[in-house]
């Protein structure tokens, strides 16, 4: 699927769940993109929405992050840190969490770390969000 064609497809199913919580156009979308081989372009194109839609309800995570996590090890991560660079969302920010808490290995745990640190002073970070980071990093037992 090409990117202008996904990102059409993501604000025409996001809209039925945003008003009625109904998830269902968004797995539709997500199995198409994997019955089509959908690759980390995909992913990008997921990401930009993401930032673009900071309030838009994809589901908690939702079929689009449980097919990004597909490329987990794959480009994914960079992808996600790029994105939280760029414009930092509720999303990102739970999708970064979620990447963490896979995490053994105490340098990618670092490397996400720091990127959560730039999140509080981030420019385009909404104050939910720089919140809620803010307080995951306060919260010692995270990390023990």
């Amino acid at each position: 699927m090409a990117p202008a064609d996904l990102e059409t497809r993501l604000a025409s199913a996001v809209r039925p769940a945003t008003s009625n919580g109904d998830y269902a156009e968004l797995g539709r979308l997500t199995d198409e993109l994997i019955a089509s081989n959908a690759d980390l372009e995909a992913v990008k194109v997921i990401l930009m929405f993401m930032e673009d839609h900071p309030n838009e309800d994809i589901g908690s995570p939702g079929p689009l992050v449980r097919f990004a996590e597909e490329f987990i090890g794959q480009g994914y991560e960079g992808e996600l840190r790029a994105s939280l660079r760029r414009r930092p969302t509720q999303c990102t920010v739970a999708m970064l969490f979620r990447v963490m808490n896979g995490l053994e290995d105490d340098s990618e745990r670092a490397k996400m770390l720091r990127e959560l640190t730039g999140v509080i002073a981030h420019p385009r970070a909404d104050l939910d969000v720089r919140e809620t980071v803010a307080q995951f990093l306060s919260d010692t037992s995270v990390f023990q």
